[in-house]
């Protein structure tokens, strides 16, 4: 799950408390507690001078910690100043926002690693249909 919070859904599901996770471009990572002491997970988006809360199912808000943390140790471990787990990260996060915004909520796990093969899979095909990518024909005018 994966949808749009209003202001006031966001202050209710914070009422209790807000835990900062991490933080990656222009979206911060929150833990939530209501005041019936349900947790939940917040994406938070700011831009422009605006910000818009996202919530997200427990599995979903995992993976996406799990992908920061493996940006984290790329950095850490090749010596770069950019990840490209994290741009990775902000790409499915820039998908997310935008099918959230639409309305769309079955944001899952599954369809990260297959929008990542999607990509990959157009790439190849592309460069296989004409013949390196150039977009021209092979026939040749005298």
């Amino acid at each position: 799950m994966f949808k749009l919070s209003g202001d006031g859904e966001y202050e209710a599901n914070s009422e209790s408390g807000v835990r900062h996770l991490f933080r990656l471009a222009h979206y911060q990572f929150q833990d939530t507690l209501d005041g019936e002491g349900i947790f939940h997970h917040h994406v938070i988006e700011t831009a422009d001078d605006d910000t818009v809360a996202y919530e997200a199912g427990r599995e979903l808000m995992y993976e996406f910690m799990a992908r920061y943390l493996a940006g984290v140790y790329e950095k850490e471990e090749y010596e770069m100043d950019r990840s490209p787990g994290h741009e990775a990260l902000l790409d499915v996060l820039e998908l997310a926002t935008a099918r959230a915004r639409a309305g769309e909520t079955d944001f899952s796990v599954d369809e990260l690693d297959r929008a990542e093969v999607e990509v990959l899979d157009d790439e190849d095909e592309g460069e296989d249909e004409d013949g390196g990518g150039d977009g021209g024909g092979t026939a040749r005018d005298g």
